[in-house]
């Protein structure tokens, strides 16, 4: 994949989330400007209801958090965005 670390929820359910924000931010380097585009889609539907493509057994909120936190923790997070919720309806 272009040179792309690559970690699937086998590895995130295997490893743990710290592990893999660990070894992803090695991989990457102490000095790459980081950039957080973060897909409601990766959250469990379970937690996420306004995900337009529900895949059960995602990440948990706090996983989500965490990623964010610990990205924004290393002082190089220039950038986030986060796609696809959509209105559930349920106000």
């Amino acid at each position: 994949l272009c040179g792309a670390k690559v970690f699937e929820m086998a590895d995130v359910e295997t490893l743990g989330i710290a592990s893999v924000i660990s070894r992803t931010l090695e991989y990457l380097g102490p000095e790459t400007p980081l950039h957080l585009s973060f897909d409601i889609d990766a959250l469990d539907p379970a937690i996420a209801p306004s995900t337009g493509t529900p895949v059960p057994r995602g990440l948990s909120l706090w996983e989500g958090r965490y990623i964010a936190s610990e990205l924004a923790k290393t002082e190089r997070l220039a950038a986030m965005d986060l796609v696809e919720v959509k209105s559930s309806g349920e106000w």
